[in-house]
């Protein structure tokens, strides 16, 4: 194998190291872990995910009036768009 191609695998798995070493300082610093696929939260994060969690109709206390005019407009576009994405594949 060239001599630059060589240098070049032993840069990226430095930085994968690298990489691998700031990912893990940034867990222990955020109090989480990943398992798998998963994201898990120690508890005291959870329960403070909890104590700031807000239902659904104290939320819409606190939507300006304005979004509630805008929000049909926006989402009265999710027919179109799904239409124009479902003609343009069966087209191409």
């Amino acid at each position: 194998m060239n001599e630059r191609i060589k240098q070049i695998l032993n840069q990226i798995s430095l930085l994968e190291d690298e990489l691998r070493t700031a990912l893990l300082e940034q867990e222990a610093r955020m109090r989480y872990s990943i398992e798998g696929k998963r994201v898990k939260f120690e508890r005291a994060i959870k329960e403070a995910h909890q104590r700031f969690k807000v239902g659904i109709f104290p939320w819409f206390l606190t939507v300006p009036p304005l979004n509630f005019l805008t929000a049909p407009i926006i989402y009265s576009l999710i027919i179109p768009l799904v239409l124009w994405i479902s003609v343009s594949h069966s087209i191409s």
